[in-house]
């Protein structure tokens, strides 16, 4: 009976990492995985409970790496239980489903599958321990591409997070080099105000209206990067949104 809810638990945890690979990474919405979205509320909210009894400038460098760890986090707890939840299955089975070499052997049954979860997820392969069961080669194989899948996914996520961050940042940069380098937006319009009339300034205005909406699109599919918190406040959303509306 223990055995079977080992299994059942690992199943479990192997349901939770492909479900919140899904919706964090796959589904590209506002609502992610409740791991992810839990995780970085939990971590975001203590930080800035912490940070905002310090100084500005200290409070400014506390929240800036918050986001920046928060994918590679979430991604090493994905990898975590990916090898925990295999690892549980593979427990009851050690004794009767795996070949192990002599130098591997050992009698802590549950370290050494975690040792094959973790070698097989990465697909190092030793050979020191083997499956010799149908059942188990198969959930190997499955193990194998797993890993595969969610490493690449991950990685390229966190590839578009950040092409997402710096088309936000030159977004928000052409905004303050335009205002002078400030925040002024007579600065702005005066630019385009010469002999009574306005010139460009409407089509700046349509150009500013596409950057929002692929902006405010870009947070809508990667919820994450509201977290991102950057040390220059110019290069933030909040000051290109006031830039633009009070243009």
């Amino acid at each position: 009976m223990f055995d079977i809810l080992l299994t059942i638990f690992g199943f479990f945890l192997l349901f939770l990492v492909f479900y919140e690979t899904y919706a964090t990474i796959l589904r590209a919405t506002k609502r992610t995985g409740p791991l992810s979205q839990n995780l970085n509320q939990t971590l975001w909210f203590l930080t800035k409970n912490l940070a905002k009894h310090s100084e500005r400038r200290w409070r400014h460098r506390l929240l800036n790496p918050v986001a920046p760890l928060l994918l590679p986090f979430l991604f090493s707890l994905f990898i975590f239980l990916l090898i925990i939840g295999f690892a549980l299955i593979y427990y009851p089975q050690m004794e009767t489903g795996f070949h192990q070499s002599d130098e591997a052997k050992t009698t802590d049954n549950w370290m050494q599958a975690c040792y094959f979860s973790g070698i097989t997820l990465f697909t190092i392969g030793y050979g020191d321990v083997v499956p010799h069961t149908a059942a188990m080669r198969v959930l190997a194989m499955i193990q194998g591409l797993s890993g595969i899948a969610v490493i690449s996914l991950a990685v390229t996520y966190l590839l578009t997070v950040y092409r997402a961050l710096e088309r936000k940042r030159a977004v928000a940069l052409n905004f303050y080099h335009q205002a002078a380098q400030g925040a002024d937006v007579a600065n702005f319009i005066a630019r385009h105000y010469a002999r009574g009339h306005f010139y460009g300034l409407t089509d700046e205005l349509k150009i500013a209206t596409r950057d929002l909406q692929e902006m405010l699109e870009t947070h809508l599919e990667h919820p994450v990067i509201h977290y991102f918190h950057p040390l220059e406040v110019y290069k933030s959303l909040p000051r290109a949104l006031f830039f633009v509306l009070e243009a």
